[in-house]
């Protein structure tokens, strides 16, 4: 049996987050969807009293009153509805599987994500299960984050300097963050030169092959030296900025750290005292 398991232990077995994607891909997503569509007030019951009584207990009315008539329409009933929806839609699986299902499904979990009221903790590994994610599909899960979340675990976040914005405007709105660990991620990342030409064994004019080579890589590396200022700019924009929401903050207590340019020397001194700055002890680390 493969189970989606709340809390922030999550299952036994879920050493990280790696290991809670996988082992949640094997679950039925189309049940998780399905969930999001739940409304208490409108379900049904074998027998009709047991309705009336589970909807009348859930506004909270004293046991003598559980057989009247259920109003049609309370708070109560929207709070235990955003727990069933948030409570699939923060798992790894189901973020994963509405992505890929197109962006009606993934708006749907990403509006049920940002309702959680009751999760302590949430970690991306980007570099599992996330195929070919485009920055701006990562912004918007940043931007969807419950408001609620104590703990944030990021790894492989290699977005640019906009994601780093992105992040540091849910700080801002967040009210109960306390500990924020990021990993293996940094803002501008290497320089893709996979498309690159190669010389091929089989071309009778190698001289030929080395010119189509050349031109390419000397206009890369011409772009790379223009660009690098701006580049740098803004990563030193995006950093101070996000030191700065960190340091605002006064829930956030730890900030831990691994393998990452998101945090530097002089984004460190903007945490001051405040913020306890220390190593993460291995990358796959997701403890709090």
């Amino acid at each position: 049996a493969v189970g989606i398991v709340h809390g922030v232990r999550g299952a036994p077995c879920d050493l990280n987050s790696r290991v809670t994607a996988l082992r949640e891909a094997y679950f039925p997503m189309g049940l998780v969807f399905q969930s999001l569509d739940i409304k208490v007030e409108t379900a049904t019951a074998s027998i009709e009293d047991d309705r009336r009584h589970i909807l009348n207990s859930i506004v909270g009315k004293a046991e003598k009153d559980l057989d009247d008539a259920p109003e049609s329409m309370h708070e109560k009933y929207d709070s235990l509805n955003n727990l069933i929806h948030s409570t699939f839609a923060t798992s790894q699986g189901a973020l994963q599987a509405a992505r890929r299902e197109g962006s009606g499904t993934w708006q749907n979990v990403l509006i049920a994500m940002s309702k959680a009221t009751d999760i302590e903790k949430i970690s991306f590994d980007f570099g599992y299960g996330w195929d070919n994610i485009l920055a701006a599909e990562a912004m918007e899960l940043i931007s969807h984050l419950p408001t609620a979340l104590q703990r944030l675990h990021l790894a492989e976040a290699n977005f640019g300097p906009h994601f780093v914005h992105a992040l540091a405007d849910w700080i801002d709105k967040a009210n109960d963050l306390e500990i924020i660990l990021i990993s293996s991620s940094c803002i501008n990342g290497d320089d893709d030169d996979s498309n690159s030409n190669t010389i091929s064994n089989s071309n009778p004019n190698p001289n030929l092959a080395r010119e189509r080579i050349l031109k390419p890589r000397l206009f890369t590396m011409l772009a790379s030296l223009v660009l690098a200022p701006v580049r740098n700019r803004a990563s030193r924009v995006a950093r101070r900025r996000l030191a700065k929401a960190v340091a605002s903050k006064d829930s956030i207590k730890k900030v831990k750290v691994c393998d990452t340019d998101y945090f530097l020397g002089s984004e460190k001194r903007i945490l001051g005292k405040n913020v306890v700055f220390e190593p993460l002890q291995w990358v796959g680390d997701d403890s709090c």
